[in-house]
């Protein structure tokens, strides 16, 4: 059966970057035929711009007043598919959300069709799912199965949700579209309630969860300042129209200000001043709500006012050539995954990830979960999955490590296999840390290109680790995976990064396909003047441990602090790593920094969001990390992308993120002494720090793009592609 044109809906208002977001996900979408119409309210910020950008592949519509089903209804009028769509603008939708919205309509009874709806917390929690709407206007918003509540003259009804929600064009057409006297909330109840009183069905099979990101706006700022107005008033309103001819009408009155007053048990734990206020403006709004429901008619509009105008625009076809070509379909291994996700593997996988799906490749993580799911981040499935069970592994009890990494290796094993039965999986993109593509490099059921980014030798070398039997075995393990035939390909984050493997592990990895792919990072909208002020800022971003260089720093700040007294110290990460002697090292050093006078120009910020650490770049004037090895560094190419001059050491792979001179000051590692003349010098010179810092932007944006990360591993998968072919 032929696929139906679907029009896929966004209102916005103020939220350029969301919708930035919502529309790179619409690139990703497998469906063939739809297009997309944005209807921008009175937005004061970028989003006039943004749709610039997009305008040969949208439909643009106007809204001058601040009325989410006018919106609605404009978006309508400019649509031209069979079904109609909606999604907010915070919201991101899976890969295969229109196509199961399509399968719903096979059913010619169904008017109306839409799925789950989860929060961004990695899709932890449900805000929707099968929910119903009764009456007067109370919602039951998760249900566990489907519900089939589409009896129009039943006393309860299916429903949805407006991020997630799509309708036949043609009977939004005889029902006349959105009631405009709904600015907000239950303005997608009412056309369910109406779609059903049409005789038709509001299905809710379709099992595909759109993100929602819950972005502030006007009227979604929590209770306290939410728009309770409207609330109160189109609950009665809803109730008043829903019930009418049904009941009489002191019945009416009573269950439509019943329902409306159940607002109030969120707000019952505010205090007695602020939940009086609460109370007032939903009762102002439901006063309105009786008046207008008893005595004014619906604002919807005559059919004809809906009718197709314009020809179908299709979204896909007009996108950049790449995004039509049939994409790879790419699987990431990583332990971690954002939004919770820290470090530098998560940052480098959903960086390319990201960049992939982008360019119309279908990207796939596979992560660590407690229990099998798969959720969906900026439009990219993450599939989670817990460690299994494996009674063969017991013997390795001891090897706590080693046992619980193989295990690890079974799970992503187990969801590749699936993915390539499903032709769902071209190739598996795994990293050497934590060998979890082990066990697929010994079944080859897709081709395996493993990611030198970290080495266990390396580490246990610069931290001091003991080798224990267990890290024995790790490092056997990587050897090991690194020669298995399976492994079709390898990549690093530097040329440093693979010598050092080939020379810890005497291995020689030149028989295999190889490239090196620098982290990509993403340039930030605009880079801010930086403010006027006395201090020189210095950066530090790392785990407060030997490898990063704590130690060198700290040994290094009384005499920073004695040659500048404007200098001053904004340490990122996390500072409660066992250091000398099991202690932290910010409380091994505390004592001697605070006898040089150099405690006090510190300050510790701990683990902080990404949000934070990039407020923190973009307000150091000199970025600092003296690590005694690296095998890349995002750190430095994230400070660079802020245009921040950047101190590291002659180790590993910063050499070749690192200009010497150009974009920054190299070091020795280990060496207190250079840091400091290091940090002086930046210090001293404003003009110095002005010139580096062009010069990082310049790399960040170009050499260190995420572009350049997505050729540069593109080129190595479709040359494993090829050799298998």
């Amino acid at each position: 059966m032929a696929k139906p044109p679907i029009s896929i809906v966004i209102c916005t208002y103020n939220r350029a970057e969301y919708l930035r977001e919502c529309l790179r996900a619409l690139d990703s979408l497998d469906y063939p035929n739809f297009e997309v119409v944005v209807v921008d309210g009175p937005s004061t910020d970028d989003t006039a711009g943004l749709l610039d950008r997009y305008y040969h592949r949208t439909k643009v519509g106007k809204n001058p007043t601040r009325n989410l089903s006018i919106s609605r209804n404009v978006g309508i009028k400019l649509s031209s598919g069979e079904i109609v769509a909606f999604i907010d603008d915070d919201g991101i939708p899976p890969t295969d959300w229109l196509s199961k919205l399509a399968d719903a309509y096979e059913d010619p009874r169904v008017g109306g069709a839409g799925g789950r709806v989860v929060c961004s917390d990695e899709g932890r929690t449900p805000q929707f799912w099968c929910g119903t709407l009764d009456i007067w206007g109370e919602v039951d918003a998760i249900r566990e199965a489907p519900a089939d509540f589409n009896s129009p003259e039943g006393t309860r009804f299916n429903t949805l949700m407006g991020v997630n929600s799509s309708f036949r064009r043609k009977v939004l057409e005889a029902i006349g579209g959105f009631d405009e006297t709904y600015n907000y909330f239950h303005d997608e109840a009412d056309v369910v309630f109406r779609t059903i009183k049409a005789g038709y069905k509001i299905d809710h099979s379709v099992d595909t969860a759109v993100t929602h990101q819950t972005a502030p706006g006007g009227v979604r700022l929590g209770w306290l300042r939410a728009n309770l107005d409207a609330v109160g008033q189109n609950t009665v309103y809803f109730a008043l129209k829903a019930s009418e001819g049904r009941f009489g009408l002191w019945r009416r009155l009573y269950c439509s200000v019943r329902s409306t007053l159940r607002h109030l048990k969120w707000a019952r734990h505010l205090p007695a001043t602020i939940f009086a206020r609460v109370a007032f403006r939903l009762c102002r709004g439901m006063l309105k709500g009786i008046r207008i429901g008893l005595f004014a008619p619906r604002k919807t509009l005559p059919s004809e006012q809906l009718k197709v105008e314009l020809p179908f625009k299709n979204f896909s076809l007009l996108a950049p050539p790449v995004a039509r070509k049939r994409g790879l379909r790419v699987a990431l291994a990583t332990q971690d995954y954002l939004p919770m996700g820290v470090g530098g593997i998560v940052r480098r996988t959903a960086t390319l990830a990201t960049e992939l799906a982008r360019r119309g490749h279908r990207p796939l993580i596979i992560t660590r979960g407690k229990v099998r799911r798969t959720r969906y981040y900026r439009g990219i499935p993450v599939t989670e999955t817990p460690d299994p069970y494996l009674p063969e592994l017991d013997y390795l009890s001891d090897l706590m490590a080693s046992k619980r990494n193989l295990g690890r290796a079974a799970a992503v094993h187990q969801v590749v296999k699936e993915l390539a039965q499903a032709r769902m999986a071209d190739l598996l993109y795994a990293p050497l840390w934590d060998v979890e593509g082990y066990a697929l490099g010994m079944d080859a059921t897709v081709p395996l290109v493993v990611d030198i980014v970290s080495q266990l030798k390396t580490v246990m070398k610069t931290n001091g680790w003991p080798e224990t039997p267990d890290m024995t075995l790790l490092c056997q393990l990587e050897k090991r995976l690194l020669e298995m035939e399976g492994t079709r390909g390898i990549t690093s984050a530097s040329r440093a990064a693979l010598e050092t493997v080939e020379q810890l592990y005497d291995v020689n990895l030149r028989g295999k396909p190889t490239q090196t792919v620098y982290c990509g990072v993403d340039m930030p909208e605009s880079v801010p003047e930086q403010e006027p002020r006395k201090a020189v800022r210095v950066l530090f971003v790392g785990r407060l441990e030997r490898r990063k260089g704590i130690h060198t720093l700290f040994e290094a700040a009384p005499a920073i602090v004695a040659g500048n007294r404007r200098v001053e110290f904004v340490i990122v990460g996390d500072d409660s790593l066992s250091g000398p002697e099991g202690v932290p090292y910010k409380i091994a050093y505390e004592r001697a920094l605070r006898r040089a006078g150099a405690w006090g120009k510190m300050r510790f910020l701990g683990l902080v969001g990404n949000d934070r650490l990039q407020q923190e770049y973009s307000r150091c004037d000199i970025f600092v990390a003296p690590s005694l090895y690296e095998s890349f560094g995002i750190i430095y190419t994230e400070a660079m992308a802020w245009g921040k001059p950047v101190i590291g050491c002659r180790t590993g792979g910063v050499p070749e993120v690192i200009e010497d001179g150009g974009c920054g000051i190299l070091i020795e590692p280990g060496n207190a002494t250079e840091l400091a003349q290091a940090v002086l010098r930046l210090a001293d010179s404003p003009d110095m720090r002005r010139s580096f810092g062009r010069r990082a932007g310049e790399l960040a944006a170009t050499k260190f793009s995420p572009a350049a990360q997505a050729d540069s591993a593109l080129e190595l998968f479709r040359r494993v592609l090829d050799e298998k072919s």
